[in-house]
């Protein structure tokens, strides 16, 4: 979704936004990747942390399983006609659970064993393709959600269908989670040793 479908959002500043920002994590994305090599691509800095690689890889695990939840959601709420117009006010769950997702958050959730990425060596252009393309499918599920009542309308977590979360939550928390795992692959980068073999 480029920068004429972001503008066809102009009725919602906040979605036109979050799309907005897919696109420069997609640029982020390609950029981090672009230079570096199958080997750096796989390099951990410890036993228990993650590679370049296993931080897309997570994010492909948890946003390949949440598109097709958040686009029932919006079939849904569009055969409901559950319309409104923002700004939306979101409960506290919901807030809480949107800013557990922020890169500076001081105590964040530990990863549900069905987002864990890959252990084995994971292929670069396979697991970078990959996120690019999730995000695309993210921006595009986004503008679907045009005009509907993103504080109404609900989807269940992949991980429990009784974490029932607001679709408007979803969106934002998806962003800030892609950003907080993007700057932890950057970190990799500038690990002391990064790329080195072992």
């Amino acid at each position: 979704m480029g920068a004429e479908s972001v503008a066809s959002l102009g009725s919602s500043p906040d979605l036109a936004g979050l799309v907005a920002r897919h696109e420069v994590q997609r640029r982020e994305a390609r950029d981090l990747i672009d230079p570096l090599d199958p080997q750096q691509f796989n390099w951990r800095p410890g036993p228990d942390r993650w590679s370049v690689g296993q931080c897309l890889d997570h994010l492909n695990q948890t946003n390949g399983k949440l598109l097709p939840v958040l686009e029932q959601a919006i079939a849904r709420g569009r055969q409901r006609n559950q319309t409104a117009a923002g700004p939306f006010r979101y409960g506290l769950f919901g807030r809480w659970f949107r800013d557990s997702m922020k890169p500076d958050f001081k105590k964040p959730l530990k990863s549900p064993r069905i987002y864990r990425p890959e252990v084995s060596r994971l292929d670069m252009a396979q697991v970078a393709d990959e996120f690019d393309h999730s995000l695309e499918a993210l921006a595009r599920i986004i503008g679907q959600a045009e005009g509907l009542d993103l504080a109404r309308i609900k989807a269940a977590s992949p991980v429990s269908r009784f974490l029932q979360i607001p679709l408007g939550i979803w969106f934002e928390s998806v962003v800030l989670h892609d950003d907080r795992h993007l700057q932890q692959a950057r970190r990799v980068t500038a690990e002391p040793g990064f790329g080195q073999q072992v």
